[in-house]
């Protein structure tokens, strides 16, 4: 258990596990393939898998980008934490909070 000292807002970057990227390149390679022939073809089907990846990476990391907040709390025990975790929950100054703790070390503020 503890008190929160303090909570700002924060962004959580999203991740990047490739699927997009994957994905991206593959229908970009495709659309790029369908025009022109021979030599075109070849350099749009190479440009279409170079911007398919680079639009695919985009759009998962803005799929998986979410608002966050870091919460600084003082535990009972006198020990200051700061965890960040996505805003689901609104904390304010001063609320008496419950930090979870996993073997991993990951943290997770309640109320």
């Amino acid at each position: 258990m503890g008190t929160v000292l303090e909570v700002r807002a924060v962004t959580i970057e999203g991740t990047q596990s490739g699927a997009g990227l994957v994905a991206g390149g593959v229908l970009g390679g495709i659309a790029g393939s369908a025009f022109g022939g021979g030599t075109g073809r070849r350099l749009a089907t190479v440009t279409g898998v170079v911007a398919g990846a680079a639009a695919g990476s985009a759009i998962e990391k803005n799929a998986t980008t979410v608002q966050g907040q870091e919460i600084s709390v003082e535990l009972d025990n006198g020990e200051i934490v700061a965890v960040v975790q996505e805003a689901d929950i609104t904390f304010w100054d001063g609320d008496r909070v419950r930090v979870l703790r996993s073997q991993d070390g990951t943290m997770r503020v309640r109320q």
